[in-house]
């Protein structure tokens, strides 16, 4: 079940006159905001249950809210009325002039007022009321509206649970108005009026652009800013998860890592046979590979090699055991944005794990690299090197060994390379010419 829900809508041009009537309906029926101790808990009435039906008809989207979730389970009036007065919350928008709108959130019932209204915006900018209804009707562009809401246990919990804490949140998240809502910064215009709901607190803001043209809000965006509000409330629960998670993947890695190196060191007589063949295979393909040699970079065919393996890998018990316990920490990350654990996930699939990619495609250029001649095939399905691989395995790393010895010596300082001193080749000289030669000033001036 998800720990906060955030949804996004936007008004521009006309609107369906029959959401007008949803919001007369809601606005003006008796007992939606008046339930008495005695009577919430009771079944919802019919009129409820029918306008629910029609609600969740004509916004699917309002199945995701925790209202919904909560009258699911229990189908009270107490729920139903939450969950109905929720999506006007949310989709009120949608059905009401702009200005009403604007009044709508920083005067109604449960608001948290902050300077005899519940608007607030960035520090140091004053809000008038009517002025702010005035300046978004007449806006001719895009106006859009978010919903940010909590569960009552996690609000207190977290310290969310009264406007000042949500006007310090939301002013600190300008730069991410910009970034995700494609508006300049000079341009920006917000409002936000936090509801302290009995049952979900939640807060109302409006973005919008000084300039018309500009603006837009994609699905990325959308879960990008649902993200970051998640982690910045639930920062705590975030850092435990992603702590443990990085010690269980920095097991796994090590794991496999072990696993790879016992199969190029010949050890590995205990794995699948078909997991060394096709090991061998990976290997031989990458041979014949140009450009880099990467998982990104492979064609289609090499990149379902590579799952192969790394799937049968992902089945070696130790391996096994680390990705079990990873996946339960990222199970954990999902059930915080409303996940369930019904999905079957290969290791092969995880974009979080490309590096166990790259790892079996290392190991394989090290086995083609060390591998020399054509492997040798024991009946048991086990590829063994020759002995004149081995051979000419040992002569390269000599030749390496006695290459890195030359480049020592090539990086010594010049005085160092050069030890003669001037009475030696001053001796030198003077031999040469007792002896009639003339002086190899060419070879003097080099030394």
């Amino acid at each position: 079940m998800a720990k906060l829900i955030f949804t996004s809508h936007y008004m521009k041009g006309a609107l369906p006159a029959h959401l007008q009537h949803y919001v007369k309906y809601i606005a003006t029926r008796e007992g939606v905001e008046q339930l008495d101790d005695t009577k919430e808990f009771l079944s919802a009435t019919k009129n409820q249950k029918k306008l629910i039906q029609r609600l969740v008809k004509d916004f699917p989207e309002s199945k995701k809210l925790l209202e919904y979730e909560d009258y699911l389970v229990h189908d009270t009036r107490r729920n139903a009325s939450a969950f109905i007065q929720q999506v006007m919350d949310s989709y009120v928008a949608l059905s009401e002039k702009r200005e009403n709108y604007v009044n709508y959130i920083g005067s109604r019932p449960g608001v948290e007022h902050i300077s005899g209204h519940g608007l607030f915006t960035d520090a140091g900018v004053p809000v008038v009321l009517s002025q702010v209804q005035q300046e978004v009707a007449n806006h001719k562009g895009a106006v859009w509206t978010h919903v940010v809401s909590l569960r009552r246990e996690d609000a207190i919990r977290l310290g969310y649970d009264n406007g000042k804490a949500w006007q310090a949140l939301l002013r600190s998240k300008r730069a991410m108005f910009c970034k995700e809502m494609k508006i300049d910064s000079k341009n920006l215009k917000w409002y936000a009026a936090f509801h302290n709901e009995s049952h979900h607190p939640h807060v109302h803001i409006m973005v919008y652009s000084k300039n018309e043209k500009e603006g837009y809000l994609s699905k990325k965006a959308i879960e990008n800013m649902r993200s970051e509000f998640m982690h910045d409330i639930f920062r705590q629960e975030f850092l435990h998860i992603y702590e443990a998670q990085k010690v269980s993947r920095d097991k796994l890695m090590m794991r496999t890592e072990a696993v790879l190196n016992r199969l190029n060191n010949v050890e590995g007589n205990d794995y699948p046979p078909q997991l060394l063949e096709d090991l061998q295979l990976l290997s031989k393909r990458l041979s014949r590979t140009s450009g880099k040699k990467v998982y990104g970079y492979l064609k289609a065919d090499v990149k379902q090699l590579v799952n192969r393996i790394v799937d049968q890998i992902a089945e070696v018990d130790e391996v096994k055991e680390a990705y079990s316990l990873w996946k339960e920490w990222q199970f954990a990350v999902d059930e915080m944005y409303g996940g369930t654990q019904d999905e079957i996930r290969v290791l092969s699939s995880e974009k979080k794990l490309k590096r166990v990619k790259n790892l079996v495609i290392e190991s394989a250029l090290v086995m083609n690299h060390e591998g020399g001649g054509e492997p040798e095939r024991t009946g048991d399905g086990v590829w063994l090197r020759t002995a004149q691989t081995a051979a000419a395995t040992s002569a390269a790393r000599l030749l390496k060994e006695i290459s890195k010895m030359f480049e020592g010596e090539l990086r010594k300082p010049y005085h160092q390379q050069n030890s003669i001193d001037r009475k030696r080749r001053r001796a030198i000289r003077q031999k040469r010419e007792a002896l009639g030669q003339k002086s190899d000033d060419t070879m003097e001036s080099q030394i």
